[in-house]
């Protein structure tokens, strides 16, 4: 499996400051989820100068998406490339039609918030400010969950202080493409249809809802159906949400892999490439998963006994905390402390290193992270909580450097 090369000097920089050799850096060159949104708009003719650039050819090929009457562009949450290694051949098994398969990397972070918001707009997480499971706000003064963009400490906010619609300083895809003529939609839960996070994402974009994975599959046909040249974006939640409660190899997780592929294959690929129609279909994921025995968890409590307490709340999650300490000694207890469990780093200087994506950065990126990220190694986990007898029982976690959490598929079509 060839993983994507990332930036020379980010690569230098974090060998020297991390001691975490075999680490997996976000390959934002080409070879990186942030990358497929200006794939999709070099395709449709549409503006790409201001996002990252597309994909390597030799990962996605420009033929499989140029002149193509519509594109899908399927995410599935938490689906990482070991987990297609594992259990993921009934998709990749040839059809009529072009077809490529390769390895990208997620963004740093490896969430849902930072890497989706990457997918949808084509920039890393520097850039659209969405760093993290859960940031600092300094307009609410507050540390806000970007998924639920609810507080973290339980409390209320006014919530016009807080407009989702404009709440990203880029454009996304389905502006760009809309500036550019072509229709778009977007097939997801019907739960998350008003969600803060998908009014981020899509705004007034069309939205439809779906329950399971075969009405997924129905609906994105219907899609494709539509006249006229369009962009599809698909996604499904269930792989990531067993493999956070199971565990990211459990039997659970591989059952509902299993479940996810046979669908798509059969009730979506399979007619495309019978109907014959003008298609292309790529198919990622936000990040994977790795599993998180009880016997990797620090809570963050455990970690403030040791520096003192913090000069704002932590933020990000438990593969990858932001914080924000008292001093600069701080630093050292927490490296005593832990060895290899974790890589601690300056934020400010892994910014500037490209971590979260080149530049231009979000002007509150450093306030929304905090001065020092805290990355687990291995299974390490460092949960937000005061003991370990109130851990969650959450079994699989994402958000940091592993492989399993940073390499994702990369599989292509193209029908008709």
């Amino acid at each position: 499996m060839s993983i994507p090369t990332p930036d020379d000097f980010l690569t230098s920089w974090f060998a020297d400051e991390s001691g975490w050799p075999d680490a997996v850096l976000p390959a934002y060159r080409g070879g990186s989820v942030a990358n497929v949104a200006a794939s999709v708009v070099r395709a449709f003719g549409g503006d790409f100068s201001a996002l990252l650039p597309p994909l390597d050819p030799t990962l996605l090929a420009p033929s499989i998406l140029d002149d193509t009457r519509v594109i899908v562009l399927l995410v599935i949450d938490g689906y990482s490339a070991a987990a297609h290694q594992r259990r993921g051949s009934r998709i990749t098994q040839r059809r009529a039609g072009q077809f490529q398969s390769a390895t990208i990397t997620s963004v740093f972070p490896s969430s849902t918030a930072a890497a989706l918001t990457s997918i949808q707009t084509g920039v890393g997480p520097g850039r659209h400010g969405m760093a993290g499971y859960t940031l600092y706000l300094k307009t609410l003064g507050r540390v806000v969950n970007l998924v639920r963009f609810q507080p973290v400490d339980g409390g209320q906010f006014d919530s016009s202080a807080l407009d989702t619609r404009s709440f990203l300083p880029v454009p996304t895809i389905y502006d760009i493409l809309r500036e550019a003529g072509i229709e778009c939609s977007v097939v997801s839960h019907k739960e998350y249809a008003n969600s803060p996070l998908t009014q981020v994402h899509s705004g007034d974009t069309p939205y439809v809802g779906h329950r399971t994975a075969g009405e997924m599959a129905a609906l994105l046909m219907q899609e494709v159906a539509k006249p006229g040249r369009r962009f599809v974006f698909g996604y499904w939640a269930g792989v990531d949400m067993l493999g956070h409660t199971h565990g990211a190899t459990s039997a659970v997780s591989d059952i509902e892999v299993d479940t996810i592929a046979y669908t798509l294959r059969h009730h979506f690929l399979d007619p495309l490439a019978e109907m014959g129609e003008d298609v292309a279909v790529i198919l990622t994921a936000d990040h994977g998963l790795t599993d998180i025995p009880e016997s990797g968890i620090t809570t963050l409590n455990d970690l403030n006994a040791l520096t003192g307490s913090w000069r704002s709340p932590s933020t990000g999650e438990r593969r990858a905390v932001g914080l924000s300490l008292p001093e600069l000694g701080a630093r050292l207890h927490l490296h005593d402390a832990l060895g290899e469990r974790a890589a601690i780093l300056d934020a400010a200087d892994a910014i500037d290193a490209g971590l979260y994506g080149p530049g231009p950065h979000h002007t509150d990126l450093l306030g929304r992270v905090g001065d020092t990220l805290l990355l687990a190694r291995g299974s390490a986990s460092f949960p937000f909580l005061s003991s370990r007898q109130s851990h969650s029982p959450s079994l699989g976690a994402h958000g940091s450097l592993t492989p399993e959490e940073m390499l994702v598929p990369l599989l292509s079509w193209r029908f008709g």
